[in-house]
C-alpha cells in the first residue's frame, strides 16, 4: 500500500501533474527512508521502484534511486537475481543513460537502444 502512495504505479498520471519534479524532490526524505527500509527485504520493492525511477515521474531521483538499490543489491550478489528485478534495472540504466547522453557499452542496453530509436 505505501508503494501506491508514493506513486508506485501511477506513473503516467502523475507525469501529467504540473512541476511533479518539485514535488517529488520535496519528497526525497520520505522515498529515502522506504528505499532503506523495503528495498532490501522483497526483490519486487526493488522492481517496482526501478520502474518509477525510470518514468518521467521518477526522473529526479533516479541517481539517487539508483545510489539506493545499490545497497541492497550488493547484498544480494550471491543469490540469483529474479528476472523482474533484472529487467526493470536494465530499463532504469537504458533510460537514465538515454536522458543524460551517457555512452554505455551493454549489448542490452545497446539492443533497447536500438528498439526506441527508430
Amino acid at each position: 500500500m505505501l508503494r501506491r502512495l508514493l506513486g508506485f504505479g501511477s506513473e503516467l498520471m502523475l507525469s501529467k501533474i504540473p512541476d511533479v519534479g518539485a514535488v517529488i524532490l520535496s519528497m526525497r526524505d520520505i522515498y529515502k527512508a522506504w528505499a532503506d527500509a523495503h528495498l532490501p527485504r522483497e526483490e519486487e520493492n526493488i522492481a517496482e521502484f526501478s520502474y518509477f525511477l525510470a518514468s518521467d515521474a521518477g526522473a529526479p531521483l533516479r541517481i539517487d534511486g539508483i545510489q539506493w538499490i545499490a545497497g541492497p543489491f550488493a547484498m544480494r550478489q550471491a543469490r540469483v537475481v529474479g528476472a523482474g528485478m533484472a529487467q526493470e534495472i536494465v530499463w532504469l540504466i537504458f533510460w537514465t543513460q538515454r536522458s543524460r547522453k551517457i555512452p554505455l557499452s551493454c549489448p542490452r542496453i545497446e539492443r533497447l537502444e536500438k528498439q526506441f530509436s527508430r
